[in-house]
C-alpha cells in the first residue's frame, strides 16, 4: 500500500455493540475532519474475542455461555434486531478502512495508506477488558507518526495489571503525544514514562452541542409519555428492586435499552419494559425525551449532561472506588451531587433539579483544551 498523504487512520472500539464506543468513535471522526479539516477513517479492526461477546449467541465453550445462549434463545427476534441496529450505525454513520482485520499480524502494512495515526478513545488502553489487544497500542506500526487521544486505562493500572508492563513502556515510547482520559489514567501513565506532560483530554462525545447529536435521532419519541431511562451495563438486583418501587410510586415505567442483559440479568422480571428499539439513535432517542436518567454509565452521563436532562449517577453495589472515569468526569462538569448512593435514591428526590449552572463554562474549556492539544499534534505531521 502507498501512503496516503495527509490522512489519519484512527484506531478505536468501532466495532463494539456499545453506543458510548459508537458514538465517540463517530465524534471524533467528525471532528477531525470538520474542525481540524483532516481527512480520516477508522480502521476496521475487531479481534476473534469482540466478534464473539457482541454476537447474537456466544460461542458454547464454557458452561455460562452455554446457559447464556439457552436463556436468549427464546428471545432471538428482539436480540437479532438490535444487533441490526448497532450495525446499521457502524456501516451507515462511519467511514472505515476498505479492508478489516481481526488479529494484528495481518496489519503490517496498514500504516502505509496514513501519514499519522491516531488512537482513542475510550477504554481501548484496558489492558483487562475480554477483548483487549495490543493492537490499540499501535503496535502494528512502525514509522508513522502516533498520537493519543484520550484513551482511558479502564481503572488498570498497567503496572500491576500487565504480565509483561516493559511492553507497554515501549509502545508508549513510540507516541510522539500522549494524553489520558482520567486522573487516575494519567498517573498510572506517568509511572511508566518520563513524559511528566500528559494532558487530560475530554471524552469525543464531549467536543459537540445536543443539536449535532439529535440530527441522528428521529424527531419523535420512541416511547410516548413520561418513563425513566435507565442506562448501565451491571443491573444488581438491589438496584432494580429500588427503581421497581420509585417507578410503582411515581407511575413511569423504567426503559432500558439493550435485550441481552434484559433477558440475561432479569431485569424484564422485575416489569422494566426493553426498548423496540437500539443501538446508538435509540440510545439518543430514550435519553433525549426521558422524564430522568438514571445511570452507571460514563456516556450516559456525558450525554446527560450534553441535553441538559434530570439524572442521577448511582454509587451502587458494584461501585469501585479506584474507577474514576464516570466520578472524575462529574467533578470536570460541576455536576458533583449527581452521584447518588443507591439508598438514598427515592421518588421523593428523584426530581430534585439538577444544577448545570458552570457544565456549559466547564465543557467549553474542555473543548478548548482538546482543539489546542489536536492542532499541535496534527500540525507537527
Amino acid at each position: 500500500m502507498k501512503a496516503k498523504k495527509n490522512k489519519i487512520g484512527i484506531i478505536t472500539f468501532q466495532g463494539s455493540y456499545n453506543c458510548g464506543s459508537l458514538l465517540q468513535a463517530y465524534a471524533l471522526q467528525k471532528y477531525l475532519k470538520e474542525k481540524l479539516n483532516w481527512d480520516n477513517e477508522i480502521i476496521n479492526f475487531s479481534n476473534a474475542k469482540q466478534i464473539d461477546m457482541y454476537a447474537v449467541f456466544q460461542k458454547n465453550k464454557s458452561l455460562k455461555a452455554i446457559v447464556k445462549n439457552s436463556m436468549c434463545l427464546p428471545f432471538y427476534s428482539i436480540l437479532k434486531r438490535h444487533n441490526e441496529d448497532y450495525k446499521s450505525f457502524i456501516n451507515q454513520e462511519l467511514i472505515l478502512s476498505p479492508l478489516s482485520y481481526s488479529k494484528s499480524e495481518k496489519m503490517e502494512q496498514v500504516e502505509d495508506r496514513y501519514s499519522c495515526l491516531v488512537a482513542g478513545s475510550d477504554q481501548i488502553w484496558n489492558i483487562k477488558c475480554y477483548d483487549a489487544d495490543d493492537v490499540y497500542f499501535l503496535n502494528f506500526a512502525t514509522h508513522t507518526k502516533k498520537i493519543a487521544y484520550a484513551p482511558s486505562l479502564g481503572a488498570k493500572r498497567i503496572l500491576k495489571e500487565a504480565k509483561n508492563p516493559n511492553t507497554y513502556i515501549e509502545y508508549l515510547k513510540d507516541f510522539s503525544f500522549l494524553s489520558v482520559r482520567e486522573q487516575n489514567g494519567q498517573k498510572w501513565l506517568k509511572e511508566l514514562t518520563d513524559n511528566i506532560e500528559i494532558p487530560i483530554l475530554p471524552d469525543p462525545t464531549l467536543l459537540y452541542d445536543k443539536d449535532f447529536y439529535t440530527s441522528l435521532t428521529k424527531k419523535e419519541p420512541i416511547i410516548k409519555g413520561k418513563y425513566i431511562f435507565y442506562y448501565a451495563f451491571h443491573y444488581p438486583h438491589e438496584t432494580n428492586k429500588v427503581l421497581k418501587k420509585i417507578s410503582k410510586e411515581t407511575g413511569m415505567p423504567i426503559i432500558t435499552l439493550d435485550a441481552k442483559p434484559w433477558i440475561i440479568r432479569g431485569i424484564c422480571l422485575h416489569g422494566f419494559k426493553i426498548s423496540p428499539e437500539s443501538g446508538p439513535k435509540a440510545f439518543l432517542n430514550l435519553l433525549n425525551f426521558a422524564d430522568t436518567v438514571i445511570t452507571t454509565s460514563l456516556h450516559g452521563t456525558i450525554f446527560s449532561a450534553i441535553f441538559r436532562k434530570n439524572f442521577w449517577y448511582l454509587k451502587s453495589k458494584i461501585y469501585n472506588p479506584i474507577d474514576d472515569r464516570a466520578t472524575f468526569l462529574l467533578d470536570q462538569l460541576g455536576l458533583k451531587s449527581r452521584f447518588i448512593d443507591l439508598k438514598l435514591l427515592s421518588s421523593s428526590n428523584i426530581h430534585n433539579e439538577t444544577d448545570f449552572s458552570i457544565c456549559k463554562s466547564n465543557i467549553s474549556e474542555l473543548r478548548i483544551k482538546a482543539y489546542n492539544y489536536l492542532q499541535k499534534a496534527l500540525a507537527e505531521n
